[in-house]
């Protein structure tokens, strides 16, 4: 590759990279406003749901988070694929700390986690015996 085809190619992976920072922005707001009030809910409500009623606000942010975290995976992967063509075409260039796919596998694990923690968070709520002043019922 010469110089000027690995410079043409930074610079179109540069402003690929930029393109997808603002997808990758919205969604990410997206998903932390989902899995907010989905908590606020659980939190302010939890106790009072009726099984059916927990059990549909359950499955529809779990509808919601699973595309979300599709969405969110995509631009993960694409952004790790553009560092590794940005690394192939600049040796020398520094892909960080996580490498060039880490950021995906990270994204991913930290995405299951927020999941988990979530639906632990609904089910905590609608278990605990404990009242608003702290003593157990």
């Amino acid at each position: 590759m010469t110089e000027f085809e690995a410079q043409s190619l930074t610079n179109e992976v540069g402003a690929n990279v930029i393109a997808m920072g603002d997808g990758f922005a919205t969604h990410i707001t997206i998903f932390m406003t989902l899995v907010s009030a989905y908590l606020v809910v659980a939190f302010l409500s939890g106790k009072r749901l009726t099984t059916l009623q927990m059990s549909i606000a359950t499955a529809l942010y779990s509808l919601a988070y699973f595309f979300e975290s599709l969405l969110l995976a995509a631009y993960l992967r694409t952004g790790g694929r553009l560092i590794e063509r940005l690394s192939e075409a600049d040796p020398s260039a520094s892909v960080g700390l996580i490498g060039d796919m880490g950021g995906y596998y990270l994204g991913a694990v930290i995405i299951i986690a927020v999941y988990i923690s979530s639906l632990w968070f609904m089910w905590s709520v609608r278990t605990s015996s404990v009242t608003k002043d702290g003593n157990n019922s």
